[in-house]
């Protein structure tokens, strides 16, 4: 609290009142109603994106198959069986591995 700010508290004791409802205008200022709509917004970009990635991780959705591609592609049984792998970039094997499945990122 700012030196010289008055509490409500003390409004309220100055007039005598210790106890009971209280009413306070619902008004905002201009600023402080797009800082509530910009906040209540990127709260919903959170969600929205948080629920996006929690999807992705789930096995049977195509963010699960993708992640075991790429372990796949970085494991030493490829490095080790398999080689000719890595001579295509992780992204270019990874889409057509998909596009096998009928799966297009």
């Amino acid at each position: 609290m700012r030196t010289g700010d008055i509490r409500f508290a003390d409004l309220l004791a100055a007039e005598g009142l210790k106890s009971g409802m209280v009413f306070a205008s619902p008004l905002m200022k201009g600023w402080e109603a797009a800082r509530a709509v910009a906040d209540f917004k990127a709260q919903e970009n959170i969600r929205a994106d948080h629920n996006r990635i929690i999807a992705a991780a789930k096995p049977g959705t195509v963010g699960h198959l993708v992640d075991r591609l790429a372990t796949f592609y970085h494991s030493e049984y490829v490095k080790i069986h398999q080689p000719w792998v890595r001579e295509t970039p992780f992204e270019e094997w990874r889409d057509r591995q998909l596009a096998g499945k009928g799966i297009v990122l």
